[in-house]
């Protein structure tokens, strides 16, 4: 069954409240990664590998290089889960 659009950005957003440290209600769809603070490109994996783990996936590095928002995110799952 491919998820919802609501259903993964409940879970990107579980997942960067708690890497982060913040609420869930902190975050919206045009959030970009790099304006978090203490972002790196290692916090960039945690969330990415997470978020794969969470819905059975595996993104490849072009969908990767691809992310710059929380957006970007919920449609990279999005894509793999409908192929």
């Amino acid at each position: 069954m491919i998820p919802t659009e609501p259903e993964i950005a409940a879970t990107v957003c579980a997942i960067l409240s708690d890497l982060c440290g913040l609420p869930p209600t902190t975050w919206e769809p045009s959030t970009r990664f790099a304006t978090l603070p203490d972002w790196d490109s290692f916090k960039q994996v945690e969330v990415i590998v997470a978020t794969e783990e969470a819905w059975g996936v595996t993104m490849d590095t072009r969908d990767m290089d691809r992310i710059d928002t929380i957006a970007d995110l919920i449609g990279a799952i999005l894509r793999v889960k409908r192929c």
